[in-house]
């Protein structure tokens, strides 16, 4: 499975200074949380579904694939991009946002425990339950808008299956040391281990699930994802720094100003075998893991610094660095 994972409008701004190509940007500083922008890799089937009963074996495919699935968003944390540390966070995207444990809490735990309460489920109770998902769980918050929940037994020509839809949104808050990232961390440059930045981390999911009611099928083969978007937008805004301690190998400097970052990543997968239906089995998401990325994008960092050591003027314009 051909899996790409790009950084987007990654930049900083840093004592009002910025690039040419994101200058229209400084209009709104500092950045604010927003939702992902949804742009579906494929059409979305449209589904007449009916209300069926969901019977045990039915129940365990399904319960297996989205495990399936949660271990594969633990794979794709610390791949590539994802893993990339950022500037100003100090801190990589993919790990920040912790998508298998975000998965986890909030879609799949609550799904568990439905079966595991109702001796009698039926796929209505399932897209109500889906529908209810939204809730904050320590520093993850989940938001499901019920109304854009659907499910049940869809029978098309050539065969029949269990479908849900619903797009899965998530945001998550930590705190992170002010940092410059991987190439202020190689050139030696550090900031204060007390100067920290409030780093949010949001999630667009929008994915349908379910099963293939082909009785010849594998479990493996039978469970199947539609991933319609998926991607994740980073924002952190370091502002009002006051003569802010940095150490640059053997030189001591501070700096004062603000600092801030916008990050995206967008998760494109595609169809290996490129069925009528355009279903990723729980045996192609295991068999195939995330591909490398063939993008590389620059950020610039504008700041200014001083240092007296020695009598001398230390100042630096900018710093470059590459992700990818």
């Amino acid at each position: 499975m051909g899996l790409t994972h790009r950084f987007n409008r990654l930049h900083t701004v840093q004592n009002g200074q910025i690039s040419r190509a994101t200058r229209r940007r400084s209009s709104r500083q500092p950045p604010t949380r927003r939702r992902m922008r949804i742009e579906p890799l494929e059409p979305r089937i449209v589904l007449s579904t009916t209300n069926s009963a969901i019977s045990q074996s039915q129940k365990d495919v399904i319960l297996d694939g989205l495990d399936g699935l949660v271990q594969w968003a633990d794979d794709l944390e610390t791949h590539d991009l994802a893993a990339a540390l950022m500037p100003v966070a100090g801190q990589a995207l993919g790990t920040s946002l912790d998508l298998s444990e975000a998965l986890d809490t909030g879609l799949v735990q609550p799904i568990i425990d439905y079966f595991d309460n109702d001796p009698t489920p039926t796929t209505d109770e399932l897209v109500t339950t889906l529908g209810g998902l939204s809730g904050t769980f320590g520093n993850l918050v989940v938001d499901v808008d019920g109304n854009d929940v659907t499910g049940g037994k869809d029978i098309f020509a050539g065969g029949s299956e269990l479908v849900f839809d619903l797009v899965f949104g998530a945001n998550r808050t930590v705190a992170s040391n002010l940092g410059l990232g991987p190439e202020g961390n190689a050139r030696g440059i550090i900031f204060d281990g007390a100067t920290t930045v409030q780093l949010d981390i949001d999630l667009n999911f929008d994915i349908s699930f379910g099963m293939d009611l082909d009785s010849g099928l594998a479990p493996a083969d039978a469970f199947f994802l539609r991933v319609n978007d998926m991607g994740a937008t980073a924002t952190a805004n370091a502002a009002g720094l006051v003569s802010v301690d940095i150490n640059a190998g053997f030189f001591d400097a501070s700096a004062s100003g603000s600092m801030s970052l916008l990050a995206d990543l967008d998760v494109d997968l595609t169809n290996p075998d490129s069925d009528a239906r355009g279903n990723i089995t729980l045996a192609e998401l295991a068999q195939h893991q995330p591909g490398p990325t063939r993008h590389t994008h620059t950020i610039r960092v504008c700041q200014r610094q001083s240092n007296t050591q020695r009598g001398q003027f230390w100042r630096i314009h900018a710093l470059a660095f590459a992700i990818g």
